[in-house]
């Protein structure tokens, strides 16, 4: 799968929103499109992991609990600025022209680890064992 296509379309677009439902995770930008995953991921700033499906919820001490939306949502700030995938994991990283990095972790050789879509019915997908597909 080239990175060409992510590139292509994700560039230039805007975080809209970040949802949780249930056990699946949407980060809706302004273009349309939709990355969707019920496993493993991660802001990044330039010095720091901000947040992560995992933090969602937790105390770590404070009064009140993570809300990893609403931090991942601050944090990805700005445009698309570079998009990768890693050829064995199938890991996507998307980077932002604010400094912030989301990575979405494809962690099974089984399970699709993420969903990117377009509302014009393009959809790529990270299929279990790190292969990424164009459907």
């Amino acid at each position: 799968m080239s990175e060409n296509l992510l590139q292509t379309r994700l560039i230039g677009a805007r975080v809209a929103g970040v949802e949780r439902l249930d056990h699946t995770w949407f980060f809706r930008f302004d273009t349309g499109a939709q990355l969707v995953t019920d496993g493993l991921w991660r802001v990044l700033t330039q010095t720091a992991i901000a947040t992560s499906s995992e933090d969602d919820g937790q105390m770590f001490g404070r009064k009140t609990p993570v809300d990893a939306a609403k931090t991942a949502k601050a944090h990805l700030a700005g445009s698309v600025a570079a998009v990768a995938l890693d050829p064995i994991t199938g890991d996507l990283t998307v980077s932002f022209d604010s400094g912030a990095t989301l990575q979405m972790l494809n962690i099974s050789s089984g399970y699709e680890g993420w969903r990117l879509s377009w509302p014009d019915g393009v959809e790529v997908i990270a299929l279990g064992g790190g292969r990424v597909m164009r459907r």
